[in-house]
């Protein structure tokens, strides 16, 4: 579950800084080897290089989902 988490903040900071590697781990506090090897693990786990356009809105929207129910 911890690790689920940890994903799902550094997916969120991928977005909130427009996929900005530096800053978005600045804003985590972790290193940014680390930030990259947390997106290397989400880009295995979703199949997907986030390069295109729509899946990235797709998990923008999860992401939103997740926030606003409280999980």
């Amino acid at each position: 579950r911890e690790n689920s988490v940890q994903l799902l903040k550094t997916l969120d900071a991928y977005f909130a800084f427009s996929g900005n590697i530096t800053e978005a781990a600045k804003h985590m506090y972790i290193h940014r080897n680390t930030y990259i090897y947390r997106m290397s693990k989400i880009k295995l786990i979703l199949g997907n290089d986030l390069a295109n356009p729509l899946k990235m809105l797709e998990y923008q929207v999860a992401l939103l989902a997740l926030k606003i129910s409280g999980e």
